[in-house]
């Protein structure tokens, strides 16, 4: 059986985040004096991001709003809203150093995208999202709900889109405890590829509908349909079918081409 999750707390639904709002927190006029002030004097046009450090800013009053938000990021629902950021007394740059400092006091930034960049606008650039260089963030296609890697993400909104622009959230806990329900052999499936990626987590497409796409050589689907699991072929998860015996080294189910050896 697929283990519980540790955390109750992240199997929300809508109807519980509407009978809590705990995780909403809103910094008053002091916090956002004061985040504006000690952003302002830390602030250097000519210095790179990763040339500051945490103690180049004392967020002071502030910080019990946003150590509340990430106590629900990591003990409670699994994301917060923190609103009042001081946007309108900094500039754009300054603005995203503030981004640049929560995060400095939340923990060690990491790179992300095949830029390998820290921080990213999301913007619509004229990309296509469907495509081998596309980013979903780059365009103005809907996002697929998905994760990002890391243990936080900070989505900063600098400026009130003219269109679009709503952010969407679910619950992974929740989710997962439908599919135990209604599918014990997809979540079983699910917990075995699991094991078998280093990083301990794996995402692409998971689907209730029969003839789930796959990649695989012509010749080998005869055998991969007598000892791989049924759940591959008759609703389960898009991507590669594997031999038992074959390790994955990518936990990127989706998007797999097979190899021609």
């Amino acid at each position: 059986m697929p283990p519980s999750h540790a955390n109750p707390a992240a199997a929300w639904t809508v109807a519980d985040l509407r009978a809590d709002p705990s995780w909403i927190v809103e910094l008053d006029d002091r916090d956002r004096a004061h985040l504006a002030s000690a952003v302002r004097k830390a602030f250097d046009p000519d210095r790179d991001l990763l040339d500051y450090a945490r103690g180049d800013f004392d967020l002071g009053p502030a910080w019990a709003g946003i150590a509340s938000c990430l106590r629900q990021v990591r003990d409670g629902r699994g994301f917060a809203v923190l609103r009042g950021l001081p946007r309108a007394e900094l500039t754009d740059k300054a603005f995203e150093l503030l981004t640049w400092a929560i995060g400095l006091h939340a923990g060690v930034a990491r790179p992300q995208g095949k830029a390998s960049q820290f921080m990213a606008p999301v913007r619509d650039a004229g990309v296509a999202y469907r495509t081998g260089k596309g980013r979903g963030y780059s365009s103005s296609s809907d996002l697929d709900f998905h994760t990002d890697s890391a243990d936080v993400v900070l989505l900063t909104c600098y400026n009130v889109a003219r269109s679009g622009g709503m952010s969407m959230v679910s619950s992974s806990v929740t989710a997962h405890g439908i599919v135990a329900a209604e599918r014990p052999d997809l979540a079983e499936l699910l917990l075995e590829l699991s094991e078998r990626i280093s990083s301990g987590n794996l995402f692409g497409a998971l689907s209730s509908e029969q003839g789930v796409q796959f990649a695989c050589r012509a010749e080998d689907l005869p055998r991969l349909r007598a000892q791989a699991s049924v759940g591959i072929f008759h609703a389960g998860f898009s991507g590669v079918a594997f031999d038992a015996d074959v390790a994955c080294t990518s936990r990127l189910a989706q998007g797999c081409a097979p190899l021609d050896t």
